[in-house]
């Protein structure tokens, strides 16, 4: 007699399954579930915060303004940041003082310059050239001047 032949088959383990997953699986896709939400969230923060800035670049580039109109449009947008009482009675030197002081310390004395070109231009004629170089500028002021986050809590000037 064999003894090899009384011995048993061996019995080989189950596959382990998928399913419950393990914990650290579940870490991961929470961590995963949370960047996603929070990107989502930025990015709709983002578009929020520079609704204000897309309007008034979107309106400046569709028409071609007098120097006039193209100040209408930055005190609109101005008008959506900062309380109506500080801005709407703005005009002439207190609004450029306003423009020079919104703008980054970095950026206000070549702005100031460049914005003082335009002082007497707004009653003058209109000229192409200085309409383009006023809209580059004013399109500068809405880049840099105007605050990416539309609040109309801010007291200025």
């Amino acid at each position: 007699m064999n003894p090899l032949n009384e011995l048993n088959d061996i019995v080989l383990a189950e596959q382990v399954g998928w399913w419950p997953l393990a914990w650290g699986w579940w870490l991961i896709f929470v961590i995963l579930c949370a960047l996603i939400i929070t990107a989502i969230v930025w990015r709709l923060r983002y578009l929020k915060s520079h609704k204000v800035y897309r309007a008034a670049s979107a309106e400046l580039a569709k028409h071609n303004h007098s120097l006039a109109a193209i100040n209408q449009v930055v005190k609109r947008a101005a008008l959506q940041v900062w309380p109506a009482e500080n801005i709407s009675a703005l005009q002439g030197s207190d609004w450029q003082r306003f423009l020079i002081s919104t703008m980054p310390a970095a950026e206000q004395a070549q702005f100031a310059a460049e914005l003082q070109e335009f002082s007497q231009a707004v009653y003058q004629p209109n000229n192409q050239n200085q309409q383009q170089q006023y809209m580059r500028l004013m399109e500068r002021w809405l880049q840099l001047g105007l605050p990416k986050v539309a609040t109309r809590k801010q007291k200025h000037v």
